[in-house]
């Protein structure tokens, strides 16, 4: 932590709060703040942590909607981390096909059912939210930025890729961590533009990476990277050419 403060990295939100955002951070953030022994405080003007167990995107969705309806009327900039992508996998019951569930009801088939179902969860959370950015008039006014940390294995690939990774009844191998390959390192990354209106959407293969998105973020929001040190590439331009939504082959 010392060394971190000490070289004065760059941080993003405190960068925004110098445009004129206000800035705040909701879900798994402990992290990002000091709350915790070796978390770091990102100059957020508030982050509300929310690591409850259970269904805690719902949670996360509601203190969002009460953060927007306090500060969504002004310039800002809202991080959102929904972190139930991690085993055990506690989907909803109404969100689990249990008929696929009870075909297999050991090993990786259950865990990609669970996961599946967690999907669904989240899917239904980004519609609550979008709802909130109708109902407070501002849906239109925003940019948003929708990625993954990493994916999952859930046995896309023959057990040989993966010898020696310890593997029970409920399936090791589906856990993170374990491999390079596309199933972990290759994530979503979908940009909504504000006011952008396209007739359809446009997938763009341009291959990107996780480091490339605060440089983006920073410019969108009016800053300038010239003179900053970062490593990541300012690939702004690019969500203007063609569509509403771009999908990038993003690795992180």
């Amino acid at each position: 932590k010392k060394d971190f403060y000490s070289n004065q990295i760059p941080l993003l939100p405190n960068l925004m709060q110098k445009l004129g955002y206000r800035v705040g951070a909701v879900g798994a953030i402990s992290q990002f703040t000091e709350a915790t022994q070796n978390g770091i405080d990102l100059g957020f003007h508030n982050a509300i942590i929310s690591e409850q167990s259970g269904y805690e995107e719902r949670q996360i969705t509601e203190l969002a909607s009460q953060w927007l309806e306090k500060y969504g009327q002004s310039p800002f900039f809202l991080f959102l981390n929904y972190d139930s992508f991690y085993t055990p996998f506690k989907p909803p019951f109404e969100q689990i096909n249990l008929t696929k569930l009870f075909i297999k009801p050991l090993g990786l088939n259950q865990k990609q059912v669970l996961y599946n179902g967690l999907a669904s969860y989240v899917d239904k959370e980004m519609k609550y939210l979008q709802r909130k950015l109708h109902e407070l008039g501002i849906e239109d006014d925003v940019d948003i930025i929708f990625t993954s940390g990493h994916g999952m294995q859930l046995s896309k690939q023959k057990w040989g890729y993966l010898a020696g990774v310890p593997n029970g009844l409920t399936g090791g191998y589906a856990n993170s961590g374990h491999s390079l390959l596309d199933e972990e390192l290759r994530v979503p990354l979908i940009i909504k533009i504000a006011h952008e209106k396209r007739s359809e959407d446009l997938f763009i293969k341009k291959p990107t990476s996780h480091i490339d998105i605060f440089p983006t973020i920073y410019s969108l929001a009016g800053g300038n990277t010239n003179n900053l040190r970062l490593n990541g590439i300012n690939f702004s331009e690019n969500l203007f050419a063609s569509s509403t939504y771009h999908e990038f082959e993003t690795k992180l």
